[in-house]
């Protein structure tokens, strides 16, 4: 009858649709009754297979029945699930891998050293540690300051800065190499101030995170950019930095260090004896005259300079006389600007037992202190004794006796009188304070590497280009019509650390004679350097994740064909459409690829597993515990959908209308092991 359909469970139940079709025609033949009895047949097959569930119905069915259509829904998900995770884990394993340094060191960690890296690292190989850590602090506190980020990409896009970089020894170096002007392109201020962060970093407690002298002096390890073996280390304890030095880097970073003088000092204090350390602050709180003469003494070089090399006030006065004499020597001089001289003075003056409350000097038990001689009270005598007047060589050897468990203490001093010492008399007017500025800082040479100096004259002919106008094509000559210019390949990416932004460049020429097609090539882009982990498993990867997303595309393509398909009844096939044809083409060749392509994949699967866990090969792919983590999923993933393809190629096989006839047993050989994989 009519009303019958339409209904959503005929597309369910096509051979009971057929039954009811002749049945009803039987019973309409006979009466009204029949055709009754048909209707209400049809009504009653509404509320077994209502019209609104019927596409829920036929999903669910088509899904949890064995058969092609969930065969290929459920491999579809396997492929695309374990893909899923293959291509989160490539992320994590690659992370892993950019963790390890490219020098390698001598405890034989997981690298092969620097000869592994296909890019030009400019920090592998520096003899440096303070220099590469500090580096690499910076680095990872890029990933927290976007301004800082922003500041690091550009200066590894300069091809100057990455020039000095080349030849640099260490952060002081690279200081002064860029402040000598000796490079016709300048670096750029973005080079400066990132490297200028770099030398924060090197320079001060807390690499670079703080700098409060007063806390541990020795770094820990807050981003783990040493190797286990040095977290504890502390690997720029011995960078030191004169003065000048320190004047020249608050000139050349400007805001970047803040008072750098200053806290160069300051650091310079924290290593000093106690003793000698406390009394140098104490100038600080005293009296006016000595304030201010202590503010400038901090910033005068040939002071600080004696303050580094000596321990105690006396041995100052040692390093002032073998200094002047060097220099006398020279035939130059060495001079130092009296009120630091009265600074030393003071310092000694607070050493001495009774002067100063809470001063921590022991004159029985401190090396440095008992170290003393008669001598040394006569050089403190001539140097002092205009502004201290109390600090008579005798007067002082007098105090420092008066205790007898002092007095035995002070062998080279004590009984007073004893010795005798003959000094030479020094002037007690010092001479002229030195210029300001004082001797100047010889930069430190290297040979200048191949590298260095093809990039350093890129860079120079980048800048000439500029300021020479190329000649424009005559009005005669249109620009299309000239020739091109020549580029040569790229460089290797060049890049301060392994997995970091940087720059390559090429070299672009024009034929001596001719113009040259405008716009002209560039000569340099931005690159990022890969790791230099001996592990290259990550190609590998890559391709097994494209054999997966191929996979689940073909086999969700499978599965809406046969879902399709499987609603058709026999009398749908009179009339077979484009589409329908289309449906058929999948249906017939799509299940061979996904066959081939799961071979293909079997070879994946085993070489990451071999990478993953084979003794003796590609050894730091060894120690990611996510590389091995997936080798196991993949394993697993590959067993489930072989084991599914086995079960429906025995239990439910295609039809025969879609399988290949073939009489060539060599063909029949050779597709038997695909055809055993899979329906």
């Amino acid at each position: 009858p009519p009303h019958c359909s339409g209904g959503g469970h005929l597309r369910v139940a096509p051979k009971l649709r057929q039954c009811l079709i002749v049945w009803a025609s039987e019973q309409a033949a006979e009466g009204h009754l029949g055709a009754l009895l048909a209707r209400n047949v049809c009504e009653g097959m509404q509320e077994v297979y209502p019209q609104s569930g019927g596409t829920f119905f036929i999903l669910v069915k088509s899904l949890t029945t064995p058969s092609l259509t969930s065969y290929f829904f459920w491999a579809g998900a396997v492929y695309f699930a374990v893909g899923i995770y293959s291509f989160l884990t490539m992320d994590h394993v690659h992370d892993f891998l950019c963790t390890i340094p490219g020098k390698s060191d001598v405890q034989g960690r997981q690298t092969v050293g620097c000869g592994n890296c296909t890019d030009n690292l400019l920090m592998c190989g520096k003899a440096s540690k303070c220099w590469r850590y500090a580096m690499n602090t910076t680095l990872q506190l890029t990933l927290e300051d976007a301004e800082l980020e922003s500041v690091y990409i550009k200066a590894a896009e300069d091809i100057t800065c990455n020039a000095i970089v080349a030849v640099a020894t260490g952060p002081v170096a690279m200081l002064n190499n860029m402040a000598s002007g000796a490079y016709a392109v300048p670096p750029s201020a973005a080079c400066i101030t990132f490297h200028c962060k770099v030398l924060q970093v090197a320079y001060f407690s807390g690499w670079g995170l703080s700098q409060d002298i007063e806390a541990e002096s020795c770094p820990l390890n807050p981003f783990g950019v040493k190797p286990p073996e040095e977290a504890t280390s502390c690997t720029c304890e011995n960078l030191q930095m004169n003065t000048q030095e320190a004047e020249l880097a608050t000139a050349t970073c400007g805001d970047t260090l803040g008072d750098f003088s200053g806290s160069v000092f300051d650091k310079l204090l924290v290593q000093k004896p106690l003793c000698f350390r406390e009394a140098l602050r104490r100038q600080a709180a005293s009296t006016s005259l000595l304030r201010v003469a202590f503010a400038d003494f901090k910033t005068t070089q040939n002071c600080t300079t004696l303050t580094q090399e000596a321990s105690t006030p006396t041995q100052w006065f040692v390093k002032l006389q073998e200094s002047q004499q060097a220099a006398q020597l020279a035939g130059s001089e060495f001079t130092v600007p009296q009120y630091c001289i009265n600074v030393i003075c003071g310092v000694f003056n607070a050493t001495l037992p009774g002067t100063a409350q809470g001063m921590p000097c022991d004159w029985t038990s401190n090396a440095d202190l008992l170290s003393v001689t008669n001598e040394d009270l006569y050089n403190i005598e001539t140097y002092c004794s205009a502004t201290f007047p109390s600090l008579q060589a005798y007067s002082t050897a007098q105090l420092l006796c008066s205790d007898s468990t002092r007095a035995a203490a002070l062998t080279n001093v004590c009984p007073v009188g004893i010795t005798t010492t003959t000094t030479t008399t020094m002037a007690s007017t010092v001479p002229t304070p030195a210029p300001a500025g004082g001797a100047v800082v010889r930069l430190l040479e290297a040979e200048t590497p191949q590298w260095a100096l093809q990039t350093a004259s890129q860079a120079e002919a980048a800048e000439r280009a500029l300021q020479t106008a190329t000649p424009s094509p005559t009005a005669n000559v249109a620009n299309q019509e000239l020739e091109d210019y020549v580029a040569r390949d790229w460089e290797k990416c060049t890049c301060y650390q392994q997995c970091y932004s940087g720059v390559r460049t090429r070299a672009v020429t024009c034929p001596n004679g001719v113009l040259c097609r405008e716009p002209k090539p560039p000569t340099a882009e931005p690159c990022t350097c890969t790791h230099c982990a001996d592990c290259f498993v990550n190609l590998t990867i890559l391709v097994f994740i494209c054999g997966l997303a191929a996979q689940t595309v073909f086999c969700l393509t499978l599965c809406l064909a046969f879902l399709r398909v499987s609603g058709i009844n026999e009398d749908d096939w009179v009339s077979v459409g484009f589409l329908f044809k289309l449906v058929g083409f999948f249906c017939k060749f799509l299940p061979l690829l996904i066959r081939i392509v799961t071979t293909l994949g079997c070879g994946m699967v085993i070489a990451i597993n071999v990478q993953a866990f084979a003794p003796g090969l590609q050894r730091d792919c060894k120690e990611s515990s996510a590389l091995k983590n997936m080798a196991i999923v993949v394993i697993f993933g590959l067993v489930l959908q072989l084991a599914m393809g086995i079960y429906m190629k025995r239990n439910q096989p295609m039809p025969p209308a879609l399988h290949y006839a073939t009489t060539s047993s060599v063909f029949s050989g050779i597709f038997k092991p695909l055809r055993a994989i899979g329906p």
